[in-house]
């Protein structure tokens, strides 16, 4: 069913935002910052095929709780890319990058979708920049990934070449999310995926293949206290990912909401009561 439609235009703080673009190892990345002057800053890392404006339910809440750093990571929303950043790993290195560059660490690194990958990757590789992390909606372990992202790894090179990414972005959405979205998150998520950017991020997807046998080891190294939100009904990223995480974190909290893969669009109150709680206090109780 056709779910991706509009909603009647109504102005929150991060729309009304003028981004910035800060410059990291020759590209250029854009995100937004507001909130509290004081506290624990939280790190928003853009889901998959949206933009920082995936956030735009959460951001009162979040802004009157604490710091809110918004990024689009390297080859997603509307920042730029290259091929060789285009993994877990990668930009793993690259959050850290960020988090230096802007001197906010230590952070509440929050992840859906593909920024819990790289950001497991960074608290492992750098554990002073994360007070906690947030994760969730991600494929983690390969012989649990959903059957669209197992398609994504398995497709051949060059298989979306000379497609319209803002078509294929649009079609994903149109399948899996279930609410309403305002006219200026779908202009920002169209442009994001514009002509072959949906198919240069796709690459992110088909690194998971080399990455994510490498995840259990990385988990290994990591104290860092975890919230995992994943969607009961997610066909994306089904729960043993999140049971997986749950497992082999050493400091690690599991919440199921009813709800599918974006459960930050889907469930936007579940989903800020939880992250609010959880920088208010809760993180340290795990």
């Amino acid at each position: 069913m056709q779910c991706f439609t509009f909603q009647p235009t109504k102005m929150s703080d991060l729309f009304s935002l003028q981004p910035t673009f800060v410059e990291i190892d020759g590209l250029k990345l854009r995100y937004v910052r507001a909130g509290r002057e004081n506290g624990t800053p939280v790190l928003l890392t853009t889901p998959w095929p949206e933009s920082l404006l995936a956030f735009h339910a959460l951001w009162p809440a979040l802004t009157e709780a604490a710091p809110v750093i918004a990024v689009d990571l390297p080859g997603f929303g509307r920042s730029e890319g290259r091929p060789e950043v285009m993994s877990p790993t990668a930009m793993g290195r690259f959050i850290a990058q960020f988090i230096e560059k802007l001197n906010i660490g230590p952070v509440h690194g929050v992840g859906p979708d593909v920024g819990t990958s790289a950001l497991l990757f960074s608290a492992a590789a750098s554990p002073k920049l994360f007070e906690s992390l947030v994760l969730g909606s991600a494929s983690v372990v390969l012989e649990h990934a959903g059957s669209r992202v197992l398609d994504l790894i398995g497709a051949p090179n060059g298989a979306f070449d000379g497609l319209e990414g803002s078509d294929l972005a649009f079609g994903a959405l149109s399948q899996l999310m279930r609410t309403p979205v305002p006219r200026e998150a779908v202009e920002d998520y169209r442009l994001s995926s514009a002509g072959g950017r949906w198919a240069a991020a796709a690459q992110y997807i088909k690194s998971y293949a080399k990455d994510l046998p490498n995840l259990p080891l990385a988990l290994e190294k990591m104290n860092a206290p975890a919230l995992v939100i994943a969607g009961r009904e997610d066909p994306v990223a089904p729960l043993a990912n999140a049971d997986f995480l749950g497992r082999s974190l050493a400091r690690a909290r599991v919440e199921i909401v009813e709800c599918g893969h974006f459960v930050w669009q889907d469930a936007p109150d579940k989903y800020a009561d939880l992250l609010t709680e959880w920088i208010g206090g809760a993180y340290k109780m795990i």
